[in-house]
């Protein structure tokens, strides 16, 4: 039997440590908004991760010329923030292949990270203390706001996603506000 895990509860307990529930959190890094998406990034994600700009228009938020200040005004709108937080993470899950640590600390480090990281053989020692500490913050936030243990390891990657439950993950609402109260943010 898989371990049980809450998709939503997790995402809230990312959203917590990563911007403390505010939207307009800006990090020294520039990550920006409730999941603290770096702009930069926003404009192509790769992989199964749409821009901020296809997820604007999922919202149906308007948006001017893309430029790295744009994408930081979008991500700065709660939905979108969402949208593309539950994205980049299933696609960690995906690539750490159900390791929740390990793809924990994927969405913390960033892509630019990753690839250096998993070269030096994933060694906890090589990172530095606010990725060796990150997934221990989230679990202490999912215990939290759940009452649950964050598992370490989830079911394998399915043809539907990864391996929590089908459907668990927070998917694009009819309206913008239906993405807020589905993870109980508004």
């Amino acid at each position: 039997m898989d371990p049980e895990i809450d998709y939503v509860g997790l995402l809230r307990a990312l959203i917590q440590t990563e911007s403390s529930n505010n939207p307009s959190a800006v990090s020294e890094d520039n990550a920006t908004g409730l999941t603290q998406i770096l702009p930069r990034f926003a404009h192509d994600m790769g992989g199964n991760v749409p821009s901020v700009y296809e997820v604007a228009d999922i919202y149906g938020v308007e948006y001017g010329a893309p430029s790295t200040d744009e994408a930081k005004r979008l991500l700065m709108v709660p939905e979108i923030s969402i949208h593309m937080g539950d994205k980049v993470l299933q696609r960690m899950m995906q690539r750490e292949r159900g390791e929740v640590d390990d793809a924990l600390r994927a969405y913390n480090m960033g892509a630019d990270a990753l690839d250096g990281w998993e070269q030096s053989g994933k060694r906890i020692s090589s990172l530095d203390d606010e990725a060796r500490e990150y997934p221990g913050k989230i679990r202490d936030a999912y215990q939290q706001l759940t009452g649950m243990v964050l598992p370490t390891q989830i079911a394998p990657v399915r043809e539907n996603g990864i391996g929590y439950a089908p459907g668990a993950s927070i998917r694009p609402q009819p309206r913008p506000s239906g993405l807020l109260s589905n993870i109980g943010m508004q």
